[in-house]
């Protein structure tokens, strides 16, 4: 597990730097380059591989698995960036965790830079659930104050399907 986890986290950090360089085009499995899925079994591996999760939903649930096994990652990969990018680059913090969670506005961005309408694309996945991961409720937009905007909401992992990605163990309740 934490071999494919290494693999996962490499390959979203080649997207934010592709992103980087190149901000008007979307990036795309051919973009980035060779990142296969593990040929090792884990929970996590198995579950893309059985759901088919498409390259966009597998950045997905990366950017949501980060903050839980990585709380500093985003935030130091923010410090690599031009100030110009950090803009367009929205992330919020917790109440109690001060890390930065990433937001649809974070997912867009690095998927789509500035092509609005690969950007419009992927707000409509987003919130009419096209995803696997948000029509079964393993993820899910958190809904901000009426006044900010859509993208603003942070994107938030059901902690039983973290846990069962992790762990390949089923969250009990105890009490």
């Amino acid at each position: 597990m934490e071999i494919f986890l290494k693999n996962e986290i490499n390959l979203l950090a080649k997207v934010f730097s592709y992103r980087e360089g190149d901000l008007n085009n979307k990036i795309t499995e051919q973009t980035i380059g060779n990142y296969p899925i593990s040929s090792l079994k884990c929970a996590y591996s198995d579950f893309l591989i059985t759901n088919n999760i498409s390259f966009e939903e597998r950045l997905l649930i990366i950017l949501v698995l980060i903050p839980h096994i990585q709380p500093d990652y985003l935030r130091n990969l923010l410090k690599n960036f031009q100030p110009a990018s950090q803009n367009n680059f929205m992330t919020v913090s917790g109440d109690i965790f001060k890390g930065l969670l990433p937001t649809a506005a974070t997912f867009c961005y690095l998927l789509a830079g500035s092509n609005l309408g690969h950007r419009l694309f992927l707000i409509e996945s987003l919130y009419f659930n096209h995803y696997f991961c948000l029509k079964n409720k393993l993820i899910a937009p958190i809904m901000v104050k009426e006044f900010e905007p859509l993208t603003c909401n942070p994107l938030i992992i059901n902690k039983a399907f973290l846990i069962l990605l992790l762990t390949n163990k089923t969250l009990q309740n105890h009490g």
